[in-house]
């Protein structure tokens, strides 16, 4: 199922950065890009194993490299931030 809005955890995370500014900002933005990559990461590997549904299952696999290239964009980002 499609969700039709943002979660309540989603708005709490854009509100805790949208209080942020210039470094403080950048680095709580490369931390949460690198924690949400992950587990989107780990549900699209559940997926691309586990679903009942082929086309599912199939865009699971599909999505998955971009998905990684995606965290390893962001832990370089964190990393650059040092």
């Amino acid at each position: 199922t499609v969700p039709k809005a943002i979660d309540a955890q989603e708005n709490r995370a854009i509100d805790s950065l949208d209080k942020l500014k210039g470094t403080a900002f950048d680095g709580r933005f490369a931390r949460e890009m690198v924690m949400r990559h992950e587990h989107d990461i780990a549900v699209y590997k559940r997926e691309a194993t586990d679903a009942k549904d082929p086309n599912i299952k199939a865009y699971a696999q599909q999505a998955l490299p971009a998905l990684q290239k995606h965290l390893e964009d962001a832990q370089g980002l964190e990393k650059a931030r040092g």
